[in-house]
């Protein structure tokens, strides 16, 4: 009587661990979605953008964290962060809120034919405001970004 008892215990923990185990696997080694195949479900102007978030930054989060945005605007810098995740810049020179792209890692090479005062579309994943430590200032942080267009502004 003892035997049958001891093999189903066995047993069941055998397609628990298994099961356990394919789980963890599934979720260590998950990948994103990339950025190009995001749906944007909000258009806007870094202008707007900007604008909502400095009037109300509580319902501009609500609004637009954790959505997929298309944002049109002035191309300011594009930096290296950790000298490997190229950011692009966007700002509106009459605001100290900036707009910071993080490009999708498959987008790395479309940053470099980027050049100081060019129009451009972004698209990508809000992350939110984060404001600077010093109070000078913030950024609206986004991330999984990619170019969708780049032009020379109309005088």
């Amino acid at each position: 009587m003892k035997k049958p008892l001891i093999l189903y215990t066995m047993m069941a923990f055998v397609v628990l661990a298994v099961a356990a185990g394919g789980y963890a696997y599934r979720v260590f080694y998950r990948t994103k979605p990339s950025g190009s195949a995001l749906q944007a479900e909000f258009k806007t102007t870094a202008s707007q953008l900007i604008a909502a978030f400095y009037a109300d930054e509580k319902s501009a989060s609500g609004k637009y964290t954790g959505h997929a945005l298309e944002v049109g605007g002035l191309f300011k810098a594009a930096e290296l962060f950790d000298n490997a995740h190229p950011v692009i810049v966007m700002q509106d020179n009459a605001s100290p809120i900036s707009i910071r792209f993080s490009l999708d890692s498959n987008f790395h090479s479309d940053f470099a034919q980027l050049k100081p005062g060019l129009s451009i579309r972004m698209k990508g994943v809000c992350i939110g405001l984060q404001s600077d430590d010093m109070g000078l200032g913030a950024d609206i942080l986004f991330d999984r970004s990619i170019i969708l267009s780049t032009e020379n502004p109309k005088p």
